[in-house]
Formats: C-alpha cells, sequence, structure tokens
C-alpha cells in the first residue's frame, strides 16, 4: 500500500530555474494515501504531522486500518533529514525547459518543519537511501527504504 504527503511548492529545476512540478510527493509524518488530504498536505514552513492512538502513542512506521490507507510513515524522532520525493518517477527525467539531467525531488526537514524543497542532479545522493539524517557532521543515509515493514495499527487515530 502506498501512502504519500504532498508539499505544495514551486519545484524548479537547478540548471535553468523553470518550474518542473508544483507539488512534490514525500513518505515522512503521516501519509493520507494516493491523494492529497488536508492533514497530509503541506506548504513550506509547515510542521510534520504524524497520527496518533487515543492512549497518546505516536507509532512510527504503522498503518492504521481505521483510517482506511493512511499511516506515520518514518519515526517523529528523527526531526532533521532529507526526505526523497516518492511515486513521481518523472523528475529523474530530463528538465522539460533545458534538457539538464535531473534526479529527482528531496525535501528539508529541520526540528520538525519542511524548509526547503528542490530537484536534485545526478550524484548529489548516491542511491544508497531515500531519507538522510542531518547532523553536525552533514547527511547521514538512514538504512529505511520504500520496502520499510509497516506495522498495522486498529486504533482510530487523530492528526495533529
Amino acid at each position: 500500500m502506498a501512502s504519500y504527503a504532498f508539499l505544495r511548492t514551486p519545484v524548479t529545476c537547478p540548471a535553468c530555474g523553470g518550474e518542473v512540478v508544483d507539488e512534490l510527493w514525500f513518505q515522512w509524518g503521516y501519509c493520507g494515501g494516493r491523494a492529497p488530504r488536508p492533514e497530509s498536505t503541506y506548504e513550506l514552513g509547515n510542521s510534520i504531522r504524524w497520527a496518533s492512538c487515543p492512549d497518546g502513542s505516536t507509532p512510527a512506521w504503522t498503518y492504521f486500518t481505521n483510517d482506511g490507507e493512511g499511516g506515520n510513515l518514518g519515526t517523529p524522532e528523527i526531526r532533521d533529514l532529507v526526505a526523497r520525493d516518492s511515486g513521481q518517477v518523472w523528475l529523474r527525467d530530463p528538465c522539460p525547459h533545458c534538457g539538464a539531467d535531473l534526479d529527482g525531488g528531496a525535501l528539508e526537514i529541520r526540528d520538525g518543519r519542511i524548509e526547503r524543497a528542490w530537484l536534485a542532479l545526478p550524484g548529489e545522493f548516491d542511491g544508497a537511501s531515500e531519507y538522510w539524517e542531518r547532523s553536525g557532521e552533514g547527511l547521514r543515509p538512514l538504512p529505511f527504504d520504500d520496502d520499510h515493514p509497516m506495522a498495522v495499527s486498529e486504533c482510530n487515530p487523530s492528526v495533529a
């Protein structure tokens, strides 16, 4: 089951500045499904939202059966990271404006807030991970990928 969050912002080609897409799909925080839902749609500066169970727990890497197709992808403990785009394979095609090679989208989360989004150039990320934690030493790949094991919870979550 693929669930996404959606960042609504113009994302431009780093070579020519032409807008390539106006929405970046990603998988971190509460992801509400394949179509944008208010609780999983963001703008720059928004805090990442997580679904919590009535007991106050916020389960990481968990789908919610009472929610249809939504779930928490990632863990709220990691607050500084770069998440690569998910599902938008055409963002790895050449720029439609100038033909520059692109390597997909990325967004940066700092202290739990979405700070920026961009299109990566080939070689910017080595392909070892879809998630990169930011630390004092720079970016380090996290061992998560699109096939990360997901738990299933039957709680009726609320998203905040």
